[in-house]
């Protein structure tokens, strides 16, 4: 038990019910700037009493160090603040005679967070009272502040009704796209970066699925009927009664379809990939080359007995659906489906003409899936899909990507960052384990949480303020799996070399060169290639360019002394390519001889 003048048994001894079908439980929350002025708590208790409030949450208290204190009218102040006896930030809980009678344990986080677990006869409560830096906050102060209340939430009894309260000093606004389930649409103003960090962290401790007719899911047994019940549905087409007639093709291919030969067998296995996942059976392929032999006779006989019998195995007709959220509530099935886009040019004729081609062969476009986006347009007539007029969006996610009609990519960076914090929540059993070593967590760590952060990031135009956000969330990652928490410190060159990674900004340059890369070495007709160096026609408007994606391109060929017609020339050599690639990719925190090395040579090419 955690400072409380008290002992344990003492209070479990206690016979104050909190919470109850016929009690009624008030609670509050005030930033109160200051306590610490003479006649100031009289008077924040005073209002408490007004509004007959059980529990008061506190911000900006001011007192320093922790402790209990009780009131001449009977209530109960714990309090934590600060260690250096400066009167700043500071929070506490005050509590009258009834949920004080219920008070089983404290703990005075620091000067802006104190939790409090109160007991009941049917659930018990968990209190999380917080004071949030201000917007204008550094990074890593908020970052500090938010793995906090994250750790004590992932802490705390999954049966306890918890509480966050207090001053977040955040706006959420009145644009709840994606955050369906966790804020309403009556926000004040636009959202801030704090009022992200608060929803992310909302979404992180409410991630709940709902049935068809609204009803929260919370055990894992009920959500996996309802992914099965939805995918029956989804991927099971009704039985169309009028097949089309399809003509039998004539010719016949030059295919080999006798046995399948040991040789085959053998070179098929060693030219699977390794550390690649597994499927639903465990087996690795370097389980399989591990003794070559036998895994050769082993197939050799099966696809033999299969060829002989002419049947299949029962488990080879399974599959594993893998859930990728596109967008809105994620409480909500319907919102991990895949979508449509089609094109604006004559997009009337073309949609038509799909809709007819599909509906002869069997197939019905989704409706409610398929959306129109209009980028620097003027054109307002509807497009329709058979009788239905095409909604017309803003914002559209497509295969993964936030695509918006301000042609910027600020919005999809915050939707990866979103989903890659949810996918690193969701390994937090595998984060904990110690059994686990740090090498494979690391592994798992960048094949699961940081390809979905850096999704298409090859075509992103990143600004100062993106790459900020998107380091901090790397940094915050790889702290949390090394379990360096505050008031732990460290380096992030010490943090990359113990995590044997690199800075994000680094990763995002080599993942976008590398797709140059691709696209350079592809015929000249190829549209990819076209796009690529293609200039709109028409003029700019007045005032400095901005800067884009070519642009940013260009500066950094400029840093080499290179051109795009020397550049295409070396992505022609894939050898030559990734030692180019390595050299603008090199990082800034890697040996500087050696990145001065590395450039010379691929400069006296």
């Amino acid at each position: 038990m955690n400072v409380v003048s008290k002992s344990f048994l003492e209070a479990n001894n206690r016979k104050s019910n909190l919470l109850g079908p016929k009690e009624h439980l008030k609670i509050g929350a005030w930033n109160v700037r200051t306590m610490y002025e003479c006649g100031k708590t009289a008077q924040v208790v005073k209002e408490m009493q007004s509004y007959n409030i059980d529990i008061l949450g506190v911000s900006e208290c001011r007192w320093t160090d922790c402790g209990s204190v009780t009131t001449s009218t009977g209530e109960t102040i714990i309090y934590s603040g600060r260690k250096d006896n400066k009167h700043h930030q500071g929070v506490a809980i005050i509590m009258n005679k009834k949920a004080k009678g219920a008070l089983t344990e404290w703990s005075p986080v620091d000067e802006r967070i104190i939790v409090a677990r109160f007991h009941s006869k049917y659930a018990k409560m968990t209190m999380i009272q917080c004071y949030a830096p201000t917007n204008d906050a550094d990074d890593e102060t908020k970052r500090t502040f938010y793995e906090k209340p994250q750790s004590i939430t992932c802490k705390t009894p999954r049966h306890d009704i918890l509480i966050v309260l207090g001053d977040m000093n955040a706006k959420v606004g009145n644009d709840n796209l994606d955050r369906e389930r966790v804020m309403g649409k009556h926000g004040l103003g636009t959202i801030n970066e704090n009022g992200e960090l608060l929803v992310d962290f909302v979404k992180i401790t409410t991630l709940l699925l709902e049935s068809k007719d609204g009803k929260i899911l919370a055990s894992e047994s009920q959500q996996l009927e309802r992914w099965t019940e939805h995918f029956k549905e989804t991927l099971n087409a009704e039985h169309q009664a009028d097949v089309p007639a399809i003509e039998q093709f004539g010719i016949e291919l030059d295919i080999d379809i006798g046995e399948v030969s040991r040789d085959e067998i053998r070179k098929a296995i060693l030219r699977l990939k390794n550390g690649k996942s597994p499927g639903l059976d465990a087996i690795t392929a370097e389980m399989l080359k591990a003794d070559i032999e036998t895994s050769t006779t082993m197939f050799h006989e099966l696809f033999r007995h299969l060829r002989t019998h002419d049947t299949i195995p029962n488990d080879w007709a399974k599959g594993l659906i893998i859930k990728l959220l596109k967008k809105g509530d994620q409480s909500d099935c319907n919102n991990w489906r895949g979508i449509t886009l089609l094109n604006r040019n004559n997009l009337q004729n073309k949609t038509t003409r799909l809709n007819e081609t599909a509906q002869s062969i069997g197939l019905t476009i989704n409706e409610k899936k398929t959306k129109l986006m209009n980028i620097s347009s003027n054109t307002i007539q509807p497009v329709y899909l058979g009788h239905n007029i095409i909604e017309e969006v803003e914002d559209f996610t497509y295969l993964g990507s936030m695509l918006s009609n301000t042609n910027g990519t600020a919005k999809d960076i915050r939707a990866r960052i979103s989903k890659a914090r949810y996918a690193f929540c969701q390994l937090q059993p595998i984060w904990k384990r110690r059994s686990i070593s740090l090498k494979t967590k690391i592994r798992i760590y960048t094949s699961n949480v940081k390809s979905v952060l850096l999704y298409g990031a090859e075509c992103w135009r990143i600004i100062q303020s993106d790459m900020k956000k998107l380091s901090s969330f790397h940094n915050t990652c790889l702290r949390k799996i090394c379990k360096i928490f505050w008031p732990n410190t460290i380096s992030n060159k010490d943090l990359y070399h113990k995590t044997n990674q690199c800075c994000i900004e680094t990763d995002i340059k080599r993942k976008r060169w590398r797709w140059i890369g691709h696209v350079l070495r592809k015929g000249n007709e190829d549209i990819t290639k076209i796009a690529l160096r293609w200039t709109p026609d028409g003029r700019r408007k007045r005032g400095r360019p901005k800067e884009t994606w070519r642009r940013m391109i260009e500066s950094e060929m400029k840093d080499l002394g290179k051109t795009w017609k020397e550049i295409e020339k070396k992505a022609k050599d894939r050898q030559m390519w990734r030692v180019l690639v390595e050299a603008l990719c090199a990082d800034r925190h890697e040996d500087t001889v050696g990145m001065v090395v590395l450039r010379e040579n691929v400069l006296c090419w």
